[in-house]
């Protein structure tokens, strides 16, 4: 089992709700559940989220 927990960067506009914790989230055809978000930053009018999957 190689790789199971992998981490994807998002960006937002900030008037658009953003995945949480349990969602799941399709990427290239897979779907993944969000476990945690590592890292948060706003930038002007964009909210930019590293989601651990």
């Amino acid at each position: 089992m190689k790789h199971i927990i992998k981490s994807i960067k998002k960006t937002y506009n900030l008037y658009k709700q953003p995945l949480q914790i349990g969602d799941l989230l399709e990427f290239k055809q897979t779907n993944w559940i969000i476990i945690g978000i590592e890292a948060v930053a706003i930038t002007y009018s964009q909210l930019d989220l590293e989601e651990t999957e």
